[in-house]
């Protein structure tokens, strides 16, 4: 994942940072090849064979536009079972600086296909840029994507993550923020995002101006409200004064309000901790 190069420390830059690093909309998946295509893909391309007699790869400088890596899997395999390909693999230049725009990969074990994953990126510059990953494993799928967009007083930021088992999603996140920079320490913001956990989703939106987050009532910004994946409401979070600190509690249709930590106590810890990050900012 890239991060826009902004040079203004501006109040709307804040905010994004903590959506992205504080909101129940984080996955836990990451990708961390950036740094070994950018420097080595070109010096090992070729095929890399494992040689059981002296203990290491026997390497060929073909093909020269992929790299092939052959290996027994278990260890104890008499024969080289397992052969990994990246191919496909696309650069550009932003600001002197070299970039990924494309990469594939996939595994094959005794034969058989067991893993790919596709990269694509679309980048105008460090403030405006794109990239998105599939992975196919099994009977799973993950895909993954990102839109980033700054102007001098605009901030557009799209994540979605969707993880899939047989075709059907169990797992998945959304997340759309939109800034109106005013000042540089006054912003009009907008969050929005849903959280899909097997049956259940989370729906989450949180409006106002930067303003007005510190001395605000948390329920005039942020609305929270858990549904079933079928549409039917189960409930909402609500925010609680008491003894000058803000408590969630869940409130059922019914009117019924139960402490949020009672029911869901890590689900209300981390609302809690981009709540607390997101007014003190």
């Amino acid at each position: 994942t890239l991060t826009a190069k902004s040079e203004k420390p501006s109040v709307a830059q804040k905010m994004l940072d903590v959506v992205r690093s504080n909101s129940l909309l984080q996955n836990e998946i990451e990708f961390y090849y950036y740094d070994f295509l950018i420097d080595n893909f070109n010096d090992v391309f070729g095929t890399w064979t494992w040689n059981p007699n002296s203990q290491s790869y026997d390497h060929t400088s073909t093909p020269a536009d992929e790299v092939i890596v052959k290996f027994p899997y278990p260890a104890t395999s008499t024969t080289n079972n397992v052969t990994v390909t990246y191919y496909d693999f696309t650069t550009t230049i932003i600001y002197d600086e070299t970039v990924p725009t494309g990469i594939k990969v996939k595994i094959e074990y005794n034969g058989n296909q067991v893993f790919t994953l596709a990269y694509t990126g679309s980048y105008t510059d460090w403030y405006k840029y794109s990239y998105k990953i599939d992975v196919a494993f099994g009977q799973f799928t993950i895909s993954e994507e990102e839109l980033y967009d700054e102007s001098d007083t605009d901030f557009g930021y799209v994540a979605n993550f969707i993880f899939k088992k047989d075709g059907k999603t169990f797992y998945s996140e959304n997340l759309n923020y939109t800034a109106t920079l005013l000042t540089n320490q006054s912003v009009d913001f907008l969050v929005t995002g849903t959280q899909v956990i097997g049956n259940l989703e989370f729906r989450m939106r949180l409006e106002g101006n930067s303003a007005d987050l510190e001395t605000g009532d948390p329920n005039d910004f942020v609305s929270l409200s858990l549904y079933t994946t079928g549409g039917d409401k189960l409930g909402d979070f609500v925010f609680v004064e008491e003894n000058l600190e803000w408590v969630i509690y869940f409130k059922f249709n019914n009117g019924e309000q139960v402490l949020a930590e009672r029911l869901m106590p890590e689900i209300s810890e981390l609302l809690s901790d981009f709540i607390s990050n997101m007014f003190f900012y």
